[in-house]
C-alpha cells in the first residue's frame, strides 16, 4: 500500500459520507472526537477488494438507531414498511457514499481497482465489532438525531 493511501481513503469516505448525508437526506453531521453511540446501534459493514484480492479492506458505519430511522424515512419519503426495508434502505445509503469514495480513490491511485462487496447489517444492544487484522482509522460524527462512527481500514 502506498504511503498516504489509508489517510486519503479515510478522507474520501468521510467527505462522500458528509456530502451525501447533507444532499440526499438533509442530515447535518459534524465531526466529533467525543461522539458516543447509545445502546441501540446498527452497523453496516461493506468490504473493499481489488480483482486479485491483494488489497482488501472494509468500511463500517455504526449509527444510533434513531439516525438510521431518520435516514430511512428521508430516503423513502415515508416510514419503512418493516425492519427489512429499513436495512435495505440504509445499506443502499452506504453503497452510495462508498461507491462515490471508491471512484475517487481509484482515480487517484490508478490500477487499484477497488470494488465493493455486498453490505452486511448488524443490529443490537452494546455491539462491538472488531477486525484485529485490519489497520483502520475511525471518525466520529454527531447529528441532531444521534451519533455515528465511520471506520475505514485495510489489511496489512
Amino acid at each position: 500500500m502506498e504511503e498516504g493511501f489509508q489517510e486519503f481513503a479515510q478522507s474520501k469516505v468521510s467527505e462522500s459520507f458528509t456530502a451525501l448525508s447533507a444532499d440526499l437526506v438533509e442530515l447535518d453531521v459534524e465531526n466529533s472526537s467525543d461522539a458516543t453511540l447509545g445502546d441501540e446501534t446498527i452497523a453496516i459493514v461493506i468490504g473493499m477488494v481489488n480483482s486479485d484480492e491483494s488489497l482488501r479492506g472494509r468500511i463500517t458505519l455504526t449509527c444510533d438507531s434513531a439516525v438510521v430511522q431518520a435516514v430511512t424515512h428521508r430516503m423513502l419519503g415515508d416510514e419503512p414498511a418493516d425492519t427489512m426495508e429499513t436495512y435495505f434502505t440504509i445499506a443502499e445509503f452506504v453503497n452510495m457514499f462508498c461507491g462515490g469514495a471508491l471512484t475517487e480513490i481509484n482515480n487517484r491511485y490508478k490500477g487499484t481497482g477497488l470494488r465493493l462487496t455486498p453490505p452486511a447489517i448488524f443490529a443490537g444492544k452494546g455491539m462491538e465489532i472488531t477486525a484485529p487484522s485490519v489497520a483502520s482509522q475511525c471518525s466520529g460524527f454527531r447529528s441532531s438525531e444521534g451519533s455515528l462512527t465511520l471506520d475505514v481500514g485495510f489489511e496489512g
